[in-house]
């Protein structure tokens, strides 16, 4: 069995100013979600050889070693993990900068990129977003759904303008304001082992079957210990 040996740092090739290109950004980030360059270059329709140029040639401009060399894939060091959020944020600006020129071309004047979860796109979102486009018609809303865990991360790293989350979640560091009350309640059928109370929580329901609106929105919801109001 063979011992890894911590890898030493890269000597940077212009230590002053890093030159790189979206495709090489593309190219990393797809090497960190598919572990290997060679299927990332799949990917991105670029010959392996030069994948792994590219990604070489962008470790050593940073003097730092953003992967691991494994003996089935590449693993992110630490380093790594802070460049793909750059990365990330990089390339979503670039995104967006396409989506608003493209506004700008059909006779719009910009776009508000909003995420929110499922509860609050069926419930309250569509009446809203009628009344902005009735309001503000040159404006086009881009509608994300995501849980709302991934709605706060999205925040956080610039990626929506705007997101709606459950207020049980906590805050995060931007300015919020209350959007509207929901309640989450339990049904289920009479004679069931929870039946007998008239509150319970996430706690008490996790060993059985929950159907909700889609995959994880349980636990996404609320807080564990957050009470839930019983049907019959």
């Amino acid at each position: 069995m063979s011992k890894a040996m911590p890898s030493k740092p890269l000597e940077p090739v212009a230590p002053t100013r890093v030159h790189f290109d979206m495709t090489t950004l593309r190219l990393f980030i797809a090497t960190t979600e598919l572990g290997g360059v060679t299927r990332a270059a799949e990917r991105m329709h670029v010959a392996p050889a030069a994948a792994s140029r590219r990604i070489l040639e962008l470790e050593a401009q940073f003097g730092l070693r953003l992967f691991r060399r494994l003996p089935h894939g590449m693993a992110l060091t630490d380093a790594g993990r802070t460049m793909l959020a750059h990365a990330r944020s990089m390339t979503h600006t670039v995104v967006r900068m396409q989506d608003d020129a493209a506004s700008y071309r059909h006779g719009e004047k910009g776009v508000v990129r909003l995420a929110a979860p499922k509860s609050a796109l069926i419930q309250f979102l569509p009446f809203d977003i009628q009344r902005c486009g009735e309001t503000c018609p040159d404006v086009r809303i881009d509608l994300q759904e995501m849980n709302s865990q991934i709605v706060q991360q999205a925040l956080s790293r610039g990626v929506v303008d705007l997101g709606i989350y459950e207020a049980g979640l906590g805050s995060i560091d931007l300015p919020t304001l209350p959007y509207r009350s929901d309640r989450l309640v339990l049904v289920l059928a009479r004679g069931h082992p929870p039946a007998g109370r008239s509150r319970v929580t996430i706690d008490d329901i996790l060993s059985w079957d929950v159907i909700g609106l889609n995959e994880g929105v349980i636990s996404g919801a609320m807080p564990p210990h957050h009470p839930i109001p019983c049907v019959f």
